[in-house]
């Protein structure tokens, strides 16, 4: 689970490690904000919170390719 400042550049420039099918960042700034990077060169945005009963949910905000990162923010 490594976390990083996710900005602009950072979104560019993620790579997933190799002999993993995908990697989550978690951001530093803003709780709950993931870059999903995948193997195939995929990048998501997720947004990861807790609902009123308490249970984990994932809400996906959009693909890099279609959404700039200000926007995904």
């Amino acid at each position: 689970m490594p976390h990083a400042t996710l900005d602009a550049l950072f979104v560019r420039s993620a790579v997933c490690p190799e002999g993993k099918s995908k990697v989550d960042y978690y951001d530093t700034a803003i709780t709950g904000f993931i870059l999903e990077v995948r193997a195939s060169g995929g990048k998501t945005f997720h947004l990861r919170y807790r609902d009123p009963h308490g249970k984990q949910r994932q809400h996906k905000i959009g693909d890099s390719k279609s959404l700039t990162f200000d926007k995904a923010r």
